[in-house]
């Protein structure tokens, strides 16, 4: 298995926020897209998200509030 080295990800990291402005990810963004699912299968009955995909937004929403202070995280909790 290929790992990038720190200098390929820090200029990896620096080609997505400068060059195409892709800003990292927030708790809101990662709600944001649960509440787009949510409606998603409310308007249609046959749509069913990918669990690794939820799966993936709830671990991202786990990591970004252990990094939170405590009055912070609890509104995701």
């Amino acid at each position: 298995m290929n790992l990038l080295s720190l200098q390929d990800r820090e200029q990896l990291a620096q080609f997505f926020r400068h060059t195409l402005q892709i800003e990292d990810i927030t708790s809101t963004d990662a709600v944001s897209e649960l509440r787009a699912i949510s409606e998603c299968c409310k308007k249609d009955a046959a749509y069913s998200p990918k669990l690794a995909c939820l799966s993936e937004i709830y671990d991202l929403l786990d990591s970004l509030r252990k990094q939170m202070d405590g009055s912070s995280s609890l509104a995701l909790k």
